[in-house]
């Protein structure tokens, strides 16, 4: 099979684009440098680079696959950037899909149903509710691909090598921070990346093979179906030890470090999601809640020793 890939290079594309070829499937992998990852540039001849910015016209003719996955957008602040990457992306891709008849999985965000407390809703019982212009327009994108009948997976916090994000940014804000008590009782839906890897690979593989079947238009939340705390979670990634503090101590070290609303409900509200549709639909077991290989755990701990 043939499988078209946008973010072949980034974070959990370049996990899809392995995973896929470690499958035995031929893989163009789409993004704006036609350089390989250091996943995937050993050697591997099943794997096609192709240079495009989703924000522009794409090579149309040398997209040719037998489904698509979107993996690439724009989480930034800039709304022209966002609205011509990820609405605009989503639409140039359906329309290239369509071209070559192949049906689109797109990774989006849990993010999108905003700032919680969140327990346990499944898919459908939350409308979004996004609280930035990346998230305004990836529900755009979300629209734009279910209308084309294609899939969407709503990704949750992402962990594992090449993370630069979550837990990097967490740990260091936990550390400087502290946490009370009460912050370990906080959980929030995460998923490692190779398990993220492995789930859009089926969803893709299984889509190409019955169109009209478990994932046509519709919705998955992508997470571990167990949620996990977020600073024991740093804590176990990364070596650090989180300081204890009293809430008034934390909130007073929240309004220093000017943390917005959103990033500071991270820590203290619940945001987990029923999430086992996904898994029940590909016939898998999402093994580890985290990814704590020795390549993860090394990686994490670079990055924080990182001036």
């Amino acid at each position: 099979m043939r499988i078209l890939v946008t973010g072949g290079t980034g974070f959990l594309g370049s996990h899809a684009v392995a995973e896929l070829s470690a499958r035995g499937h031929e893989v163009v992998s789409l993004s704006r440098s036609d350089a390989a990852h250091p996943r995937t540039a050993a050697g591997d001849d099943r794997v096609e680079h192709v240079s495009a910015d989703l924000s522009g016209e794409l090579p149309v003719a040398r997209m040719g696959a037998d489904v698509y996955l979107l993996c690439a957008a724009y989480v930034g602040a800039d709304a022209r950037t966002a609205e011509a990457v990820n609405a605009g992306g989503a639409e140039r891709l359906v329309r290239a899909a369509r071209t070559h008849g192949a049906p689109v999985v797109a990774l989006s965000t849990l993010s999108i149903y905003g700032s919680g407390p969140h327990r346990g809703q499944a898919e459908g019982a939350l409308e979004p509710h996004p609280e930035s212009v990346a998230s305004r327009t990836r529900v755009a994108a979300e629209e734009i691909v279910r209308a084309s009948g294609g899939a969407v997976l709503r990704t949750a916090l992402t962990t594992g090598a090449g993370d630069r994000w979550v837990v990097p940014t967490l740990s260091r804000v936990a550390s400087r921070l502290g946490a009370p008590d009460e912050l370990r009782a906080v959980r929030s839906s995460v998923i490692a990346a190779p398990a993220l890897a492995r789930a859009a690979a089926g969803a893709a593989i299984r889509f190409a093979e019955e169109p009209d079947g478990a994932f046509r238009a519709r919705t998955f939340h992508l997470a571990h179906p167990d949620p996990v705390n977020l600073i024991e979670l740093c804590e176990r990634l990364t070596g650090i030890e989180v300081p204890r503090v009293s809430s008034e101590a934390f909130a007073r070290g929240v309004e220093g470090l000017g943390l917005s609303p959103h990033q500071t409900r991270l820590l203290t509200d619940d945001h987990w999601y029923e999430s086992s549709a996904i898994w029940a639909a590909l016939g898998e077991d999402p093994g580890p809640a985290t990814d704590a290989s020795p390549d993860a755990v090394a990686w994490y701990r670079e990055r924080l020793a990182e001036p």
